[in-house]
């Protein structure tokens, strides 16, 4: 989801999206086969993956107008480069100390501290989630994208930054969702809920932001439930992806 945000809005769109991550992932996790068998993980998509890795919270830091040298990755290269102060304040959204953008999630744009955006125009400001396993129709992709937008618009109207969107659980949420996709079990609120109520939970909070963009979910996604294969059961159809 994107578009012009100040760098406020983009930090709280990241953080709204960040901090709803196993929720997303539970419903969405539909690779529970490995090497053509099923080993227990319902999205070996990110179980296994070398790549999308977690992302920390956002913080908005204003940039230093001194000359400095800048440390990034870059498609896995560490890299520097030398880079002129400038008498821009606008305070930039950091989701990644060394700028890295293949995650999990990121902040793109020339908001940020990832040195690739830095010239980008304020349109390309955006936030990627990865995170999501193979889509078993176009329906289901739609849906998922539409709860990414109106977590990031409800989080722009009501301001939420990271101070009361911070989950000190996050990772291991992370992994339960990866693991037992919507079986499992989140700590929210500090104690274990059971990650389909959690999820139901977001989506009904979800119900006024959805309203008033006038978008309607259109599958079971609606309910909190996913259309997704995350069960050992034998594969139908030769539908049942597999990493």
């Amino acid at each position: 989801c994107g578009g012009v945000m100040r760098s406020e809005d983009l930090a709280a769109a990241y953080n709204s999206l960040w901090y709803y991550l196993p929720e997303l992932i539970a419903l969405s996790a539909n690779s529970p086969l490995l090497s053509g068998q099923f080993n227990g993980i319902a999205s070996n998509r990110l179980a296994h993956s070398t790549v999308l890795k977690s992302n920390p919270p956002a913080r908005l830091i204003v940039p230093d107008d001194q000359p400095q040298l800048v440390r990034m990755q870059y498609y896995g290269r560490l890299r520097y480069s030398f880079r002129i102060g400038s008498s821009d304040a606008t305070p930039r959204v950091v989701t990644n100390p060394t700028g890295d953008r293949l995650m999990d999630i990121a902040a793109r744009g020339p908001y940020t501290n990832i040195d690739v955006d830095r010239d980008d125009i304020p349109q390309r400001t955006r936030v990627e989630v990865r995170i999501f396993d193979t889509h078993i129709s176009p329906a289901v992709l739609l849906d998922q994208a539409r709860l990414c937008v109106a977590l990031a618009v409800q989080a722009i109207l009501v301001k939420k930054n990271d101070s009361n969107l911070f989950d000190p659980y996050h990772e291991e949420n992370r992994q339960s969702a990866i693991k037992d996709g919507l079986k499992g079990m989140l700590i929210r609120e500090g104690k274990a809920q059971p990650t389909a109520h959690c999820v139901k939970q977001m989506i009904d909070s979800l119900a006024p932001v959805l309203r008033a963009l006038n978008v309607k979910l259109e599958t079971a996604i609606a309910r909190g439930e996913s259309v997704q294969v995350q069960s050992s059961a034998p594969r139908i159809n030769n539908l049942m992806p597999e990493i």
